[in-house]
């Protein structure tokens, strides 16, 4: 089930200049994997309060701002069997947050990135800017389940399908990332933690947890794609036992 809301605005901003907007809203979107055997649910995909929003001048075609935002997602498996309720969100928020997952903000053109956060990095001789924040998420392992849907998308028509988009996906983030001559591409990433659970087993509450927490990364795209530069930093790393021990 998806509901979308596109809508297009032409905003004046000085006389003979027009600003256009086009705002874009997903309320939900559902997706139901089944079992080929008896057709009964295995897992359960949900994206929430998705919005995207892109911004441009008529008749200026070197600068652009465009903002996409993913309230929520979830993986889930249904509450039957014995898995524990705590484990039956695969990944998605970590349990204490509320606010979106995610938030992207690409800005192309010498005026447009100004507005563009990168952390404090130079942006003088960019020519394209991205902004990604993650919230804290969290991945649970449960060995069967994973392997159980790596071999649901991997195979037959999904998989096929999955393929293809993996394959489109990989293009066009080697085009956005692909300077050119005149000027290079910078992006700049926030996590700001992720947890994963490694359970001993589905239905027992003694489990592993590794916490990662702010990782804060800038990769920078040369121009006349001669190369490119990174730079990442993680604030901490631990481990913890179902025991309090780490």
């Amino acid at each position: 089930r998806a509901i979308v809301l596109p809508k297009a605005e032409k905003v004046p901003r000085n006389e003979g200049v027009h600003s256009i907007f086009i705002l874009a809203q997903m309320e939900m979107f559902e997706m139901s994997l089944n079992s080929a055997k008896d057709d009964m649910p295995l897992f359960s995909l949900t994206m929430c309060d998705s919005k995207v929003n892109h911004h441009s001048v008529e008749g200026d075609d070197e600068n652009s701002e465009m903002i996409f935002v993913l309230g929520d997602f979830r993986l889930e498996t249904p509450n039957c069997g014995k898995t524990m309720r705590s484990y039956q969100t695969l990944l998605g928020l970590a349990p204490s947050v509320s606010t979106s997952l995610l938030t992207f903000k690409y800005c192309k053109g010498s005026q447009s990135v100004q507005s563009c956060n990168v952390g404090g990095a130079n942006k003088s001789n960019c020519e394209a800017c991205a902004e990604v924040l993650l919230s804290p998420m969290r991945f649970v392992h449960i060995h069967s389940q994973v392997f159980t849907l790596i071999e649901y998308v991997t195979e037959g028509v999904l998989g096929a399908m999955a393929a293809s988009a993996a394959s489109s996906a990989a293009a066009a983030a080697r085009e956005v990332t692909k300077s050119s001559q005149s000027g290079e591409k910078l992006f700049y990433i926030v996590a700001t933690g992720f947890d994963f659970v490694l359970p001993q087993a589905a239905y027992y509450e003694d489990h592993f947890s590794f916490h990662a927490g702010k990782l804060e990364a800038h990769y920078r795209s040369l121009a006349s794609d001669v190369g490119s530069e990174a730079e990442v930093s993680l604030t901490e790393l631990s481990m913890q036992c179902a025991q309090k021990m780490s």
